[in-house]
Parts: structure tokens; C-alpha cells; sequence
């Protein structure tokens, strides 16, 4: 058994224990975790304009390597395995410094909680062990025997094997090639070369060339589409330009599951490379095709722009709604709710907590111990489905578009800490970032507002009233006003002189407006028809589980900046405008009236 030491820049040095063998369901599980952390890496190092040779001293020439530091150490000394957070990848366009380098922190830090880079290569190497049906390569000799592709041709082929974990593999041990160059990024066998393909020398000749080269489970792993399309497209150039070929791998989510990208469009961009397909395999898990490369004349040029795939959204949400026993869903929601509730009442008035980004942004122990308990008993119930949580939520990621639990444990946590009864606990469901199914429990008031879409909303068991009948103005009407944690800058000043207009005399005049310090409970409160419109910048968990009561009696939820009648929004865009139901034509001219009192467009809510 191998072991690894730690030196931590606090605390004593520990010993991780690296397996010499792990059991596969634990290998899969690990190499799809690494696959993930060390992507998120790339994404932060390149947002640092750094490397991986050198981003600990890029860190300390900034002034965030402490921050780097304690990040790091929080996750090993502190954090179990099991309790790590698995957040998609992340956008770190517009992020701060401080909070990248915290970020690489945790990434690098449960990289070492996990056994390092060691332990992913006991995983791999396992994963490709043919005795378990993990090489990837066996598609690829059983192709190309059935094709005869160098046999025809009489030729000794030479092979490329890109992102190598076995030198053992069947493209090794085949004898079909007479020679195989073995790369690897993390190669830890002295066969497999320690090399980035990126970074291979150019070929000077055709003998620096070859007739096939692997890619497997390689491509996934570069982090954006435009890297993405350089690496196939220097594939080429190692490629001989007669009887050359292609064997690709991928994990199957990446052309069934993709927002942006199906097998159709991996067609298109592999044939304006020149790629011919000329075998496919679809696994459980896993993608593979063979491709004949025609040689650098066949290279079309094409460009091809990075963009949402809408029609799949609506498909598959589609299946998965058929599948998926919403029922069920609700009914443990529901559970769920009042067993936080329980936590939550009884820790009501604690003055125990810290700020998020502001003395007004506040966060409690009871928030992350109440998320904590929610999602175990979530996924404990519904393992295969994602979980979106406040307190767990890395900045910069998005709601996924599978089935997911929305939650925020306690909205409305200064309402808590103040003992002011309008805290709640929020647990929504989202399909294709569209809410399905929610739960807001209120354990002060015992207010358990529940819905599923398309069977209506109930409060205690009571349902609701359709409110498509009832009148509605912008003069006679009572608003959800809110004056959020930002008390400064552009959001806040758009929300003062918005608010300023809507209230005055010489504005709109409204007959009043109501501030529960809860989106969830104002978005309630709406579905009841006490609350007439509502105009926030906040997040999903904020509004995904109130979102289906809203809708389920007669409500309408657009986008906050300039949004139009009967043009829906996902549970994803951070700005909303919420109208309670009514008569359509109410409620169309509800929005014009309304949209005319707005000074300006909100921004997304800044996380911390």
C-alpha cells in the first residue's frame, strides 16, 4: 500500500493511505471526481493567467497565497471525504482574485484529501485494466480488425496513444503497431511519456507522423470549446496524410446531456476537419468512434460558435418528466420541511452569526446545519439527482439542467436571528431549470405551502383558488418591496427610485407596499392573491419553490429587465418579475404600467 504525506502549513503532517487497488464502482466514482477538480483548476488558472508550474508564486505576487493557504488546510484538516461538496464546473468570468484563490484552495486541498494525484492513477490504470472491461482500446482492435484497415494496405502502422494509463492496453500489446508513443499528463509509468499533447513538438516530417492516434476520455477534460476545437484541430497535424485514423472517446453525457453540444454537431465539426466516421459505439457510460482522416486538402476551415441547444431542453424534460414520480417527490419535500422546521423553530433568536458579504448579508450555524441535514436526506432518498443549495452554492455555477433540489434552508435568516416569524424553508425541484414541485414551510406560523406543477397549490392541505378572475391594476394594487443587503451601488439606487416613482403621488400611486424580508413568503403570499407583484434580483433558492405556487394559481413569472408578456424565463436568470393571477389582459397591462416606474436594469445578485 502506498502512502502519501501531507505537510500541512498549520497542523502536524498526516499520511494519507493511496490503495494499491480500489473496488470499481469507488474507482469510477474517483476518476469522474478528479475529472471535475482538475478541470475547475484549469478554469481558475487560466482566469489567473497562471500555470500549473507556477501559480503558487503567481499567488504570493498578488497577496492571495494566504488565502490559497487556508482554504487549502480548512479541506484537509477539517472536512470529511463524504461531506465534500460536488459542484459542477465552475464560470469565473467576473470573479475576484480573493475568491479564486480561496477556490484553488479547496480544489487543491481535497485533491490531497482524496490521495492525490496517486490515487487517481491507481483508479485509472485500474479502470483501463482489461480484466474489467475498462480498456477503451478494445473497441478500437476489434474495428479495426473487422475493417482490415492496415492489412489491406500492408503497411506496419505507428501509433499515438493520447492521455496513456496502460502500457499494458490492447494497443500496446496487439502487436498490430510497430510502435506506440504513450503519453500522459500525470504518467507515472516509465513506458508512458510525461507530456501535454498541446506542448508536443510540431512534426518536422512525415516519419514524426502516424497512421492512428487514441484519444480517449482525453478531450473532456480541456476546459473550453475553443481549446477544445485546437487540440482536434492539431490532431490532424500528427496525423500521416494517407491511411491515417482516428479512435475517440468521451464520456456519453458529453453528446447526450450537453447543453451545447450533440452527435449530429460532433459530425459537423469532425467533418470540416477532414474526419470520416466509420464506426460508432454507444456504451452505458461511454461514447467511441473511428474516424479515416482524407488527408489536409479535405480541412474546410468552418467555424463553429458555441451555442445552447434549446430543442434538447424541451425534449428531455419531456422524458424525464415521465419517468420521474413527482408525487413521491413532494411527499418527501414535504417531510423534509417539517423536519427542518423543527431544527429551525427550535433554534430560533440564535445570535450566532457570521457576515456574508455585509452587516445586513448574515449567515447562522443553523443555515449550513439545516442545509447539511436536507440534503442528506435528499439524496438519501434520490441519489441520482443534483442538489443546489445557498450555503453549498460555489459562485459561478448554474443550476443543472437535470433533476435537481433547489434549497435554501432558512430564507429570510435576519428575520431568524431577530425572531421576526417569517423565516422559511424553501425546497424546490427543477427539471431543466424549470421548478416542478415545491415545498416552503413556515414552523413559526405552521404555514406549509406545497404544489406540483400542473396539480395545483395548497396551504395546509387547503387548496388554493385559482386567481385567474380577479382584477388587478397597478394603482389599486399592494407590491412585494424588498430592500436587499446591497446598500450601495447600482442595484441599490435602481431600486430606491423605482420604488420612489411606484410610490408617489406623482407616480404610480399604489395602494401600498409589503416587505416580509422572505422572497419565498412573498411569492406565497402572492399565490394567495394578498400580494399583487414583486420585482427582485435574487437567486434560485430564493424563488424556485414559491414559483410553482405562484404559477399553480394563475401567477406569471417573466424576466426583471424589460421582460415580455407570454416569454417564460428558467429558474436560472437571477432577475425576475413576478405578477399574481389574473385576467390575462390585467396582467399584460399590469406589466406595461409598471415597467414604465422602472429606472434601470437590475444585475444578477453578487454571491459571497
Amino acid at each position: 500500500m502506498k502512502r502519501k504525506s501531507l505537510k500541512a502549513i498549520t497542523k502536524e503532517s498526516k499520511t494519507v493511505h493511496v490503495p494499491s487497488s480500489i473496488k470499481p464502482q469507488r474507482a469510477r466514482q474517483l476518476i469522474r471526481r478528479f475529472h471535475l477538480l482538475l478541470k475547475n483548476k484549469n478554469l481558475v488558472l487560466q482566469k489567473l493567467q497562471s500555470s500549473e508550474a507556477d501559480y503558487l508564486t503567481k499567488l504570493k505576487q498578488i497577496g492571495t497565497y494566504q488565502v490559497y493557504s487556508d482554504s487549502k488546510n480548512k479541506v484537509i484538516e477539517n472536512i470529511k471525504i463524504n461531506s465534500l461538496a460536488t459542484e459542477n464546473s465552475v464560470n469565473v468570468e467576473s470573479v475576484e482574485l480573493f475568491f479564486l484563490s480561496g477556490l484553488l484552495g479547496r480544489i487543491d486541498g481535497e485533491i490531497v484529501k482524496r490521495g492525490g494525484l496517486d490515487a487517481y492513477q491507481v483508479a485509472s490504470t485500474q479502470g483501463q485494466n482489461g480484466k474489467r472491461g475498462g480498456d477503451s482500446s478494445k473497441y478500437l482492435m476489434r474495428w479495426l480488425s473487422e475493417l482490415e484497415l492496415f492489412s489491406k494496405v500492408k503497411i506496419k502502422p505507428n501509433a499515438l496513444e493520447i492521455g496513456c494509463l496502460s502500457s499494458q492496453n490492447l494497443i500496446s500489446t496487439s502487436k498490430v503497431f510497430e510502435e506506440v508513443v504513450r503519453i500522459d499528463l500525470q504518467s507515472q509509468e516509465p513506458k508512458i511519456l510525461k507530456q501535454d499533447f498541446m506542448q508536443r513538438p510540431l512534426p518536422k516530417n512525415d516519419n514524426a507522423k502516424f497512421n492512428l492516434i487514441s484519444c480517449s476520455l482525453v478531450l473532456n477534460f480541456v476546459p473550453t470549446a475553443s481549446d477544445r476545437g485546437q487540440m482536434l484541430k492539431r490532431v490532424t497535424t500528427f496525423l500521416q496524410e494517407t491511411d491515417s485514423y482516428l479512435f475517440l472517446v468521451l464520456p456519453l453525457p458529453c453528446i447526450t446531456n450537453s447543453r451545447y453540444c450533440t452527435q449530429e454537431h460532433i459530425a459537423k465539426i469532425m467533418s470540416s476537419l477532414g474526419f470520416q466516421e466509420l464506426k460508432f459505439h454507444q456504451a452505458q457510460k461511454i461514447a467511441y468512434w473511428l474516424y479515416k482522416w482524407n488527408g489536409s486538402k479535405s480541412l474546410t476551415g468552418e467555424t463553429f460558435l458555441k451555442k445552447e441547444i434549446e430543442y434538447r431542453k424541451m425534449s428531455v424534460s419531456k422524458e424525464i418528466n415521465h419517468d420521474i414520480n413527482l408525487d413521491r417527490v413532494l411527499e418527501v419535500l414535504t417531510r423534509v420541511a417539517k423536519e427542518a422546521g423543527a431544527i429551525i423553530k427550535k433554534r430560533n433568536g440564535t445570535t450566532t452569526f457570521d457576515n456574508k458579504k455585509n452587516s445586513v448579508d448574515l449567515v447562522t450555524e443553523v443555515d449550513q446545519q439545516v442545509e447539511d441535514f436536507i440534503k442528506k436526506e435528499l439524496l438519501e432518498e434520490f441519489p441520482d439527482f443534483e442538489f443546489f443549495g445557498e450555503e453549498s452554492f460555489v459562485p459561478g455555477s448554474r443550476v443543472p439542467l437535470g433533476p435537481t433540489f433547489i434549497v435554501d434552508p432558512i430564507d429570510g435568516t435576519l428575520n431568524f436571528i431577530h425572531e421576526f416569524p417569517f423565516s422559511c424553508t424553501s425546497l424546490g425541484f427543477s427539471i431543466n431549470r424549470k421548478p416542478m414541485v415545491g415545498v416552503v414551510y413556515n414552523p413559526h406560523l405552521d404555514l406549509l405551502f406545497t404544489g406540483i406543477r400542473g396539480k395545483g397549490a395548497f396551504l395546509n392541505g387547503d387548496r388554493l383558488p385559482s386567481l385567474k378572475n380577479k382584477p388587478l391594476t397597478l394603482q389599486s394594487s399592494i407590491l412585494a418591496l424588498e430592500g436587499g443587503s446591497d446598500r450601495e451601488g447600482h442595484n441599490f439606487e435602481t431600486k430606491q427610485s423605482t420604488y420612489k416613482s411606484l410610490l408617489s403621488k406623482k407616480g404610480g400611486m399604489v395602494h401600498g407596499y409589503r416587505a416580509y424580508g422572505s422572497a419565498a413568503m412573498n411569492l406565497c403570499y402572492m399565490a394567495t392573491g394578498a400580494i399583487d407583484g414583486y420585482w427582485e434580483n435574487h437567486n434560485s433558492w430564493d424563488c424556485c419553490a414559491a414559483w410553482v405556487l405562484l404559477e399553480e394559481t394563475g401567477g406569471i413569472v417573466i424576466h426583471g429587465n424589460n421582460g415580455k408578456y407570454g416569454q417564460p424565463v428558467d429558474v436560472d436568470v437571477n432577475c425576475y418579475f413576478y405578477v399574481r393571477g389574473a385576467p390575462e389582459e390585467d396582467q399584460k397591462k399590469f406589466i406595461t404600467s409598471f415597467q414604465e416606474h422602472i429606472s434601470g436594469e437590475l444585475q444578477g445578485p453578487e454571491i459571497h
